[in-house]
């Protein structure tokens, strides 16, 4: 089954270095950008719903938390409440699709960041998102916006002109039609030194070693990308670490874009070949990788 983020962003973000990337999902109302007019499940609230706690604001906070965790590249489509903590926080399970189970919360500090949890095992992270783009992991510094990045890309045909159209996008870990129609070359993206930021991935849980490669390829090719299209290289780089130990403070990765054959100027279809290296300049263990974007105007 695919696992995609679908983003509805008005034409006018579409250049931003940080769109938001969010999951279609049968919970939700159509205009997921923001989940504004949002709804959720009466039947999940119920589920974790304390017999003295107010339905509307259990209801309230549920939206509150999948915008925020949206915003940080998590697809709401891999998250199920399950309960509501001492501390008030709802728990989120977020299966991911090579099966590693991840529980998060989602909370705003004082800077109006996003702050989430990610549990895994014995394993507890606390990932801050910073409004610059880097983050914070166990309160060390990821810092994603100063990584040595190229990018070589080729323009959209100038035959498209701004409009008051919405583009929608969406990812996969398979192709739509057929892998061999993607063959028109497309551009490249590549990002020779990119920070972890710790000492050693052993410490952490799948969801934030997904969450750093998210934040470093997103920052690279320019838009989001959700955290399923690279949970199952965060996972194979923490069972290496335990192996073989940490290789580099570094990190690198390329992608090569190519185009479907039958992509047309309002709905295009692309595959991303390439791969992250466990070290700087595309050196060390290498986790080959594809992934597929689709996007079109409505």
């Amino acid at each position: 089954m695919k696992k995609h983020i679908s983003m509805l962003l008005a034409l006018s973000l579409i250049l931003s270095l940080c769109p938001r990337a969010l999951a279609a999902d049968s919970r939700f109302d159509t205009n997921p950008s923001s989940l504004s007019g949002v709804t959720v499940s009466k039947a999940e609230v119920l589920a974790i719903l304390p017999p003295e706690a107010d339905y509307d604001e259990v209801y309230q906070q549920i939206v509150t938390d999948f915008d925020d965790i949206s915003s940080t590249c998590v697809e709401a489509d891999l998250c199920t409440p399950v309960r509501i903590n001492e501390d008030g926080l709802v728990l989120y399970e977020v299966t991911f699709p090579n099966g590693i189970v991840n529980q998060i919360t989602s909370q705003r500090n004082s800077d109006d960041c996003v702050v989430l949890d990610f549990y895994e095992g014995d394993l507890h992270n606390e990932v801050i998102f910073l409004k610059n783009g880097n983050l914070l992991v166990d309160e060390q510094l990821v810092n994603i916006q100063g990584i040595n990045a190229t990018t070589q890309s080729r323009e959209e045909p100038s035959g498209v002109t701004a409009t008051p159209r919405m583009r929608n996008s969406e990812f996969s870990l398979t192709p739509w039609g057929k892998a061999s129609d993607y063959t028109k070359e497309a551009g490249n993206y590549r990002g020779n030194k990119c920070s972890w930021g710790v000492t050693t991935l052993v410490s952490l849980a799948t969801g934030t070693v997904a969450a750093i490669l998210c934040a470093a390829v997103s920052a690279g090719i320019g838009y989001s990308i959700g955290y399923s299209i690279f949970s199952s290289i965060a996972a194979e780089m923490i069972t290496r670490c335990k192996v073989y130990g940490m290789e580099d403070e570094f990190f690198s990765w390329y992608f090569d874009r190519f185009e479907r054959k039958d992509s047309m100027s309002l709905d295009r279809y692309y595959k991303y070949e390439g791969a992250c290296y466990s070290k700087e300049n595309l050196k060390g263990h290498k986790y080959p990788h594809i992934y597929y974007y689709h996007n079109w105007f409505s």
